[in-house]
């Protein structure tokens, strides 16, 4: 087979050569050859030429036509393309025109081959060119080559190879956009080195480089982690674009770089993170996610809501440990007494692993949560709060609600106990006060005359607490008057005195004169004060030094209140017990010195005089109680006795209707000591048959009555005698019951409750006959 080379030798000495043998010379060659003058115009070509070039059929080129009009001879058949790129000014170079000798141009024909020519010159001028397909061209090598540079370059994938002085060896085109598509003035040449090429980029900003990390910072952690063969590394441009790259050895020690494009994807993720956060953000309790290493993921507003008193911020990425460490250091979360934050800590991070169990969380303001941990499918967790603190509040007043409701339930049958003792007492009690009473004044010896008045001021005592117990009973005042706290005070120094003298207890005063009166039941405040200055002198009973009790007034004038203070220096109420000390039967005294109810209605009294009754008190220190009442002010406020009617100077004709004939005998007796004229009788009916026969001017009744109450006898009289009802006064032991109270209300008629004491009768008297004027 004759070669180019040879075919070379022969065109330099052609003139020794036959043309025919020429001619059979170039035929048996398997490449195209022609051969053009040193004028560029066409002498002769061999058949594989034409074969290559040209359908078949095609003639020859004529010789002497030019190496243009040779080429656009075999292009204008349309059975050869150029390549891409190429237009009819380079089509002359595809066939071999005799300028840039050795450089290869390819074109394709129609049967889809693509050829290659290639132009030698002789040394006579002349040029030989040569046609090859292209796969004969090139070695095996030189194909592998072009192949896998040909796959490198089809990739999406940027990728760069480098040498083992980290020179650039190649790049592909892909690479090359990414980094260089907006900046092709940088793009690296072989040869070049890598870190100049990075330290350019980065001072051109293509890198969106952190605002705490400098320029020089940048380049050595982006080296650094390049250098980490294997490693992936995610940068970030400053136009927004994410990529992701990782360095790979080489087996003659450079490095191959791959480059993918992580934008779309990010942004995508960015888009489904979006829509999480607003999912997540819509759902109104705490949530916040951690991934498998336990890294911060996201978290819902409710959730930075929850934490904002910290100050804490996390961002996605930081430790989950070191956060939660944060929050039990700032001591945002409550610990229970004695635990240390260490194992505080250890035992949080343990009942989050715990997964589907709820756990308790108490936060310094007051907040209390209820927390749970579940694992996610990619091995995170989710942590998800309940605040129950409402609920506990709401649970706290409903218990609260019970207690009251449990504390009434007893206060109302301790009531009606104490109601019907009193009841039952008030009765016989009325006929020794009233005799007693009677008896004052008429008896000459002294020492008889003493005794007696001791017995009056002793049933006038029991009357009281009778009253007293009908008064906590009903939990409101019996009757109001306007008086002076002072003078209650001391009502209730002269009661409790004695028996903080036997204490050895000194008691002081600090009583504002100026302080104004108020208006409330005299007696029933006594009682209240009474019961106060005893229960300090108790409290001091045990007392090593001297037991001390203040008791001062003043007027509260920011809040318009005269106050009542009683202070003692015992040993003061425990912090836990404080707001028990005013519910019914609670005490701390030992069985038999205390009841636990003296406080309870206390309380309840001043209550239904509107006021209030409150304590301070400091173990080890001491207690205060205060009373505080509404002050009265108006100078044209009089007591009721001060609008009565001046007592009658005439004798007056009096029925008296009572079922225990003892209480009608006294009251009888009573008022016939006074001058008056009195019918009696135990039975209501009698009692109507009487007043329909003759008109009394005053008619004194019992209420509570077997056969017929006071309403009843009341209604009836009003039928058969209306002048006659409008003159009755009642004696009552019951006012506690809602229809006595509802009968009093709506008739108005005056009334007086036992036991019976002689002045109160004789105003009864009196208001009835200013009720008729």
């Amino acid at each position: 087979m004759t070669t180019a080379q040879e075919m070379a030798t022969c065109v330099e000495g052609s003139s020794q050569i036959d043309v025919t043998q020429f001619e059979d010379l170039l035929n048996a060659m398997d490449e195209g050859v022609a051969l053009f003058d040193v004028d560029g115009s066409f002498l002769l070509c061999n058949d594989k030429y034409m074969e290559m070039l040209a359908p078949s059929g095609h003639p020859r080129p004529d010789v002497g036509n030019s190496s243009q009009q040779v080429a656009l001879g075999f292009f204008g058949t349309g059975y050869l393309q150029p390549v891409d790129g190429m237009d009819e000014a380079t089509l002359p170079r595809t066939v071999g025109v005799p300028t840039d000798p050795g450089q290869i141009f390819e074109f394709r024909n129609a049967d889809g081959c693509t050829i290659a020519a290639t132009t030698k010159i002789t040394l006579g001028g002349r040029a030989l060119v040569r046609l090859q397909f292209l796969e004969e061209a090139k070695t095996p090598d030189q194909s592998a080559r072009d192949m896998l540079l040909d796959a490198f370059q089809a990739l999406d994938e940027g990728l760069v190879l480098c040498d083992e002085n980290m020179r650039f060896v190649f790049a592909n085109t892909a690479w090359k956009n990414m980094m260089y598509g907006a900046r092709p003035h940088l793009t690296p040449e072989p040869g070049d080195e890598v870190v100049e090429k990075v330290i350019e980029l980065v001072k051109d900003g293509f890198y969106d480089i952190p605002a705490d990390q400098s320029q020089e910072d940048y380049i050595n952690w982006l080296m650094t982690e390049m250098s980490q063969h294997g490693k992936q590394v995610e940068i970030r441009t400053a136009e927004g674009k994410h990529y992701v790259g990782a360095s790979h050895l080489t087996a003659y020690g450079g490095s191959l770089l791959f480059v993918r494009d992580l934008t779309n994807q990010r942004r995508a993720e960015a888009t489904r993170l979006e829509a999480v956060n607003g999912a997540i953000d819509a759902v109104d309790y705490p949530l916040v996610l951690f991934d498998a290493d336990e890294k911060f993921v996201l978290a819902n507003k409710a959730w930075y809501a929850m934490i904002e008193p910290t100050g804490l911020d996390p961002q996605p990425g930081d430790p989950g440990n070191e956060f939660f460490w944060s929050i039990v250091d700032s001591d945002y979360y409550l610990r229970p007494e004695g635990m240390s934050k260490e194992d505080y800590f250890a035992a949080g991070m343990a009942l989050i692993y715990n997964y589907g169990r709820e756990f308790p969380l108490q936060t310094s303001d007051g907040r209390v949560f209820l927390g749970s941990s579940n694992v996610t499918a990619l091995g995170g967790f989710l942590l998800s709060y309940r605040e129950i603190t409402e609920q506990i509040r709401a649970e706290a007043e409903l218990e609260q609600q019970r207690e009251v409701a449990h504390q009434n339930e007893k206060l109302s049958a301790l009531g009606e106990l104490l109601a019907g003792v009193a009841h039952e007492l008030n009765n016989p009690l009325s006929v020794i006060f009233g005799y007693s009473q009677m008896l004052q004044g008429k008896v000459s010896d002294p020492v008889l005359s003493e005794r007696i008045d001791l017995m009056c001021q002793s049933a006038e005592r029991a009357g009281k607490i009778v009253k007293t117990f009908l008064a906590m009973a009903r939990q409101r005042p019996t009757r109001i008057d306007i008086c002076s706290l002072n003078d209650v005070v001391a009502t209730a120094l002269e009661v409790s005195g004695y028996s903080l003298k036997t204490n050895g207890t000194v008691v002081e005063t600090d009583l504002d004169e100026t302080a104004p009166p108020i208006a409330g039941d005299f007696d029933q405040l006594a009682q209240v004060f009474s019961n106060l200055i005893v229960n300090a002198g108790h409290a001091l009973h045990e007392q090593r030094e001297e037991g001390r009790i203040l008791v001062r007034s003043y007027h509260d004038v920011d809040e318009n209140r005269t106050v009542v203070e009683i202070r003692d220096n015992g040993p003061g109420i425990p912090a836990d017990i404080q707001n028990r000390v005013f519910e019914p039967f609670f005490t701390t005294k030992e069985v038999g010195e205390g009841t636990g109810v003296g406080l309870a209605f206390s309380h309840k009294i001043i209550e239904g005089h509107e006021g209030e009754l409150s304590l301070r008190s400091v173990p080890g220190e001491g207690t205060s109680f205060y009373v505080k009442l509404n002050a009265v002010h108006d100078d044209n406020t009089r007591n009721e006795l001060d609008r009565l009617a001046p007592t009658p100077s005439k004798s007056l004709s009096c029925l008296v209707v009572d079922d225990e004939a003892g209480v009608a005998q006294l009251l009888s007796d009573i008022l016939t000591d006074e001058g008056h004229s009195v019918e009696m009788t135990t039975t209501p009916r009698k009692a109507l048959h009487m007043a329909e026969a003759r008109e009394f001017d005053v008619i004194l009744s019992d209420f509570k009555m077997p056969d017929m109450d006071g309403e009843a006898f009341y209604e009836a009289l009003r039928l058969i005698s209306p002048n006659s009802a409008n003159r009755v006064g009642f004696i009552t032991g019951d006012a506690l019951s809602e229809n006595v109270r509802e009968f009093f209300a709506r008739s108005k008629r005056p009334y007086i409750e036992k036991p019976i004491i002689k002045r109160e009768l004789l105003t009864l008297i009196r208001l009835v006959l200013y009720e008729l004027e």
